[in-house]
């Protein structure tokens, strides 16, 4: 069941994503950490500074215009020189690790992990559907694990020897 309101909570952001960006930020003593929601993903990214004081919590909300590169670097006042460490990409899911050496010696660290709606949905739902399978499978009397017919043997599968749950 939590893996079926997960997975409507991803498809109602996901739809909603194609109008709003959402942006949820809190910070404590020398990191920032913000979640940005929308364009068909979520972005959960952590920024370390040693000079950083502690940072409230709190809500944005965007019309679609920006995309999370320029939103990121929006009012941040960071040089243009930023070095990354890491960077890979698979399909749904990105990571990516980056400093920023300041010219006064300070260095600013981020790490931003990227995950797409959709690999979120996909996830959710193969629980459900194994559930669905066995639950099927049960019903017309066939063993859970390989689906041979047990009306005749209905205490051991001849099969792959699996004893079916009373």
């Amino acid at each position: 069941m939590l893996s079926l309101l997960v997975c409507f909570a991803t498809v109602v952001l996901w739809v909603r994503g194609h109008w709003r960006l959402d942006k949820l930020y809190w910070g404590e003593e020398g990191s920032l950490y913000t979640v940005y929601l929308g364009y068909g993903q979520a972005l959960v990214s952590r920024e370390q500074d040693e000079t950083r004081s502690a940072t409230p919590y709190g809500r944005s909300s965007f019309n679609q215009q920006e995309s999370f590169e320029e939103l990121m670097e929006s009012g941040s006042g960071r040089p243009p020189t930023i070095l990354r460490d890491h960077d890979w990409q698979l399909p749904g899911v990105g990571f990516r690790s980056e400093h920023t050496v300041w010219i006064m010696g300070l260095t600013t660290y981020r790490r931003r992990f990227t995950i797409s709606y959709w690999l979120i949905v996909l996830l959710t739902l193969i629980l459900p559907a194994s559930r669905i399978r066995f639950r099927k499978r049960h019903r017309l009397g066939l063993c859970a694990k390989c689906g041979y017919d047990l009306r005749a043997t209905p205490d051991r599968c001849p099969e792959c020897g699996t004893i079916p749950a009373s």
